[in-house]
């Protein structure tokens, strides 16, 4: 189920004024099939084989970073409708005749990010494995990668009057 509009607003200025506070130019927030509550927290969105990224440029439209076979479920089912592929993300051996991929150099320089000096968040560093966090790294050499996740997870710990509202419908 993907968040309603004004809840998703919310969070995303909770995100912003956490980039500002810590001077950061944008947030990745990483999951996969087994660490979800991190991304769901902005997607509303449970990833199922693939994992990814939210990525909240601090001036422009978040998106969901990941793998072709997960993108028409992510536009379908989150919060957050706009998409990319990114190679680090996709099953190994599959081919994907019909899928736009790109790198995450060229998802920062759409955003008009990645220059010198500039600092991204992460959330989830410890559950990222090493091949997608060099790969960052060496996609933008120039750029600081700083550890907001436990930041980042306090926003989960005070519920929003429509989560508390979700929780006393499922129960």
């Amino acid at each position: 189920m993907s968040l309603p509009e004004k809840e998703l607003e919310m969070r995303l200025e909770k995100v912003r004024e956490l980039l500002e506070k810590r001077d950061l130019a944008a947030l990745l927030v990483y999951y996969d099939e087994l660490n979800i509550a991190n991304g769901w927290y902005l997607s509303g969105w449970c990833p199922q084989f693939e994992s990814g990224c939210v990525f909240v440029p601090q001036e422009a439209e978040p998106m969901i970073l990941g793998g072709p076979e997960s993108e028409p479920f992510a536009q379908t089912d989150s919060s957050i409708k706009k998409t990319r592929n990114i190679p680090v993300f996709m099953v190994p051996g599959e081919e994907y005749p019909n899928a736009r991929i790109s790198s995450f150099a060229e998802v920062f320089a759409e955003v008009g990010l990645g220059r010198r000096g500039e600092r991204i968040g992460i959330v989830g560093l410890s559950r990222m494995p090493l091949g997608v966090y060099e790969l960052l790294c060496k996609s933008l050499p120039d750029v600081e990668l700083v550890d907001v996740t436990p930041e980042y997870e306090r926003f989960r710990e005070c519920k929003s009057p429509w989560e508390i509202g979700e929780i006393r419908r499922d129960s």
